[in-house]
């Protein structure tokens, strides 16, 4: 998919949602394995952007739903049909 997230493109982009059980700090850590291509993650209003393989992301939650969207900004030449699996490991702090 694409989504157009604040100013941003995330394409290709995933929307998930994060429910929190209590206010604090999410910690959000997606992980792929392809390192021609940095993901990026916005989540309440921040673009958090990855190198390599690897991104964590400290964010500032209330509890609730938050949505997070992982994805490409396409000035990142993606080759065609790629698709980039990537796993996201959360936990509160």
């Amino acid at each position: 998919m694409s989504y157009e997230v604040g100013g941003d493109q995330c394409q290709p982009c995933r929307l998930i949602r994060v429910v929190s059980p209590s206010a604090g700090t999410l910690r959000l850590r997606p992980a792929w394995t392809d390192s021609r291509v940095p993901l990026s993650l916005w989540a309440n209003g921040q673009l958090f952007m990855g190198a390599s393989t690897e991104l964590t992301a400290d964010v500032p939650v209330g509890a609730g739903e938050l949505v997070v969207y992982v994805g490409a900004i396409p000035a990142v030449s993606l080759p065609d049909g790629l698709y980039l699996p990537f796993t996201l490991e959360t936990s509160m702090h």
